[in-house]
């Protein structure tokens, strides 16, 4: 808790609050509900990427249905009307949950761990008492595994009578999605996970993407312009949320290709201040 106090102190200057940004949206990125304060304080318009299997990772057992919900429900209420996505467990490949069994992350994780899968939607429902939570799935491959997984989350809504408004997405983060892009015209959103769609398209791992950044920025950015027409055309929202909205360089050029919506960390803040007035202004 002193930690938290420290950064919010740290983050009381001028330079750590958004500036106004008309048609664009600054979100965070979290991963606990320690950091919805920094949100509220640093000026974000909500939360654009809740790392719900971080939740998770910090216990030996399963969560119940009553310990997510209260942790959702809290988050949510303390956001207040500021929209709030949460990405459904993420495990797999690096991160692994000592009582489940996740070779690799994707749709399969849910397929073989459905009870977990439907206690977490279940909880996230319920607790979205404000209509303002989104959910999103990690590491689509195609239109089938997302419609799949859409309807699971509908039949368990009509199941528990949930009465909510929400809007149901996926992140583009593999080479197979974003070369089938145009398969996806009913999802409400889409938020570009770039960490993942790099080492999907040019197999450079995190550690080292941004270093090697111009050997595939121009590239990555020619492909992600198919993104924004598709996504504009079909009046899809369109979001950043990996490391690359956190450097200069790459958020300059995203926001060229007209990329509006950035989730970054809560520090990042001054940067996307900075780069945005640069190109507005």
């Amino acid at each position: 808790i002193d930690h938290y106090k420290l950064v919010l102190k740290a983050l009381e200057s001028e330079s750590y609050f958004a500036v106004e940004h008309p048609g664009y949206k600054f979100l965070a990125n979290i991963s606990d509900n320690y950091c919805i304060e920094k949100v509220n304080k640093c000026g974000f318009d909500g939360v654009g990427l809740y790392r719900t299997e971080m939740i998770f990772m910090n216990n030996n057992r399963p969560l119940s249905f009553d310990e997510q919900y209260e942790i959702y429900h809290d988050a949510i209420t303390n956001l207040g009307n500021k929209s709030i996505c949460f990405r459904t467990f993420d495990i797999g490949d690096d991160k692994q949950l000592p009582y489940v069994t996740c070779l690799r992350k994707g749709v399969k994780n849910y397929i073989d761990n459905p009870l977990l899968f439907k206690t977490q939607i279940r909880a996230l429902l319920e607790a979205n008492e404000n209509n303002t939570v989104k959910i999103m799935f990690p590491m689509i491959e195609n239109y089938d595994e997302f419609v799949f997984l859409k309807r699971w989350v509908l039949n368990i809504k009509k199941i528990i009578n949930n009465n909510s408004q929400i809007k149901i997405a996926m992140m583009l983060e593999t080479k197979n999605a974003l070369e089938h892009i145009h398969d996806f015209k009913d999802v409400d959103f889409i938020s570009i996970g770039t960490n993942d769609l790099i080492f999907s398209v040019y197999k450079i791992g995190r550690d080292n993407q941004k270093n090697q950044l111009n050997d595939y920025l121009e590239d990555l950015a020619n492909r992600l312009k198919n993104v924004v027409e598709f996504c504009e055309n079909n009046n899809i929202e369109l979001s950043v949320c990996g490391e690359l909205a956190s450097i200069s360089h790459s958020l300059r050029k995203l926001m060229q290709i007209g990329i509006k919506n950035f989730s970054v960390a809560a520090h990042v803040v001054k940067l996307l201040n900075r780069i945005y007035k640069e190109i507005n202004g």
